[in-house]
């Protein structure tokens, strides 16, 4: 996802949109047992200071996720906001940029690695299907969603038997 600045270089206080809609590879969400349900959506305005250029704009698209109670895949749309700071190369020396600043080499900056992070940050750690997921049985394994467990609800550990015998 490059973006051409060299326009908007001459024209400073002026803004240019950009907006691109790619498919992106599931392989980018393999190690989270995820994928791409729909292309990612950049939308972004970005306006030249006179020193950096900034950008505003959103990443939207849908993931499929597995919930971590039922393991059902179920469908987690991303409406993240994607704010942008971008320099010239040239303009300061390599231990000014700091790890949030993209470099613009030759009038041309690489935004894939920022809409990377913006997607990877709304991720939920424990994605659910629903807020009222009842999740698998711990013995034996149905999804208490779609069907009633086939437990025995009196198992007790023999161990704690003869606190029974006290009620």
């Amino acid at each position: 996802m490059k973006i051409d600045l060299k326009q908007l270089r001459n024209q400073p206080k002026q803004g240019e949109s950009f907006l691109f809609v790619e498919s992106w590879p599931d392989e980018l969400l393999q190690g989270l047992g995820a994928g791409f349900a729909e292309p990612v959506q950049v939308d972004l305005e970005v306006v030249f200071t006179g020193q950096m250029y900034v950008g505003r704009g959103k990443v939207t698209t849908k993931l499929q996720l597995l919930c971590s109670r039922c393991l059902e895949p179920s469908i987690f749309e991303v409406d993240e906001a994607l704010d942008l700071t971008m320099i010239d190369a040239g303009s300061r020396k390599p231990d000014e940029f700091k790890d949030d600043i993209l470099l613009v080499e030759q009038g041309e900056v690489d935004i894939e690695p920022a809409v990377v992070e913006a997607i990877f940050a709304i991720i939920p750690l424990n994605p659910l299907c629903n807020m009222d997921c009842q999740g698998l049985c711990p013995g034996c394994g149905v999804n208490k969603n779609q069907e009633a467990c086939r437990c025995q609800e009196d198992h007790i550990d023999p161990r704690w038997e003869a606190l029974k015998k006290l009620t």
